[in-house]
């Protein structure tokens, strides 16, 4: 066997043109068509929202920062508990969101 050249197999493997195609990880996101103030803005407006009652708004915005939960779980206090939660993260995130207001002056 020749060193430095790849075992070929009938498994998989190195293969001439086998893989992701190029470029395919290079695909535009939405978030890169906007500004860091305008996804400032968009942030705060949607945790405004999700602290005003939006509760899929804010389920959305939990599982973006904690990551889905693996079950469900029942809570007493219900949505009370789930807006306490989230007003708590708010207070937390909310210096950075002022500190890209006034920035914006």
């Amino acid at each position: 066997m020749i060193q430095n050249q790849p075992v070929q197999s009938n498994r998989g493997g190195f293969r001439p043109g086998s893989g992701r195609p190029k470029g395919s990880k290079d695909k535009p996101r939405l978030s890169d068509r906007f500004t860091g103030e305008e996804k400032a803005a968009i942030v705060k407006k949607t945790l405004e929202k999700a602290l005003e009652g939006d509760s899929k708004l804010l389920q959305f915005l939990v599982e973006q920062m904690y990551g889905k939960a693996s079950q469900a779980v029942e809570l007493e206090g219900g949505a009370e508990f789930v807006l306490k939660i989230a007003k708590e993260v708010a207070d937390k995130h909310e210096t950075a969101l002022d500190t890209s207001d006034s920035s914006e002056g």
